[in-house]
């Protein structure tokens, strides 16, 4: 796993390398599936009806606005809509869309977020937009998180 210092780069230039890693290419557009992500990232699934449900856009907004610290704590955003998964962010392969949503009870239709761990289980779930400090809180009471931080001496 590639080891990051706080100051290696802005939260985009991170997410473009863990892009990179686990696809095994610098291409974005590239599907992956969550067993690809498993020990490496922390996907933060947002099951929506469209792309432009005001709620999955209001998640998204709290994940980029702390981009620095999304990105310090491996997490990503993946949506996942009617049409499939989203090109903004992590795009699932079909495959994990339909095994996504059965896995994480997220019925077509409706809006629920789920925070996956590194671990590939299920850690937090709502059905309205989680608050970044939630998500920061929960991640961060992690043991796997704890063992990073230790790490990086924080």
């Amino acid at each position: 796993m590639m080891h990051r210092t706080r100051l290696a780069a802005s939260g985009f230039f991170v997410w473009m390398l863990a892009c990179a890693q686990v696809s095994g290419s610098s291409g974005i557009s590239s599907a992956i599936t969550l067993n690809q992500m498993r020990d490496r990232l922390r996907p933060l699934l947002i099951f929506a009806p469209t792309a432009d449900d005001a709620r999955l856009l209001d998640q998204v907004r709290s994940v980029e606005t702390h981009s620095v610290e999304a990105a310090d704590r491996d997490l990503v955003t993946v949506m996942v809509t009617e049409s499939g998964s989203s090109e903004n962010g992590y795009r699932l392969a079909d495959q994990d869309v339909i095994a996504a949503r059965r896995r994480f009870h997220a019925a077509r239709g409706e809006f629920v977020v789920v925070l996956v761990g590194k671990d590939g289980g299920e850690k937090l779930r709502s059905k309205k937009p989680l608050a970044f400090e939630t998500l920061r809180s929960v991640i961060d009471a992690m043991p796997m998180r704890q063992e990073e931080m230790r790490a990086k001496g924080l």
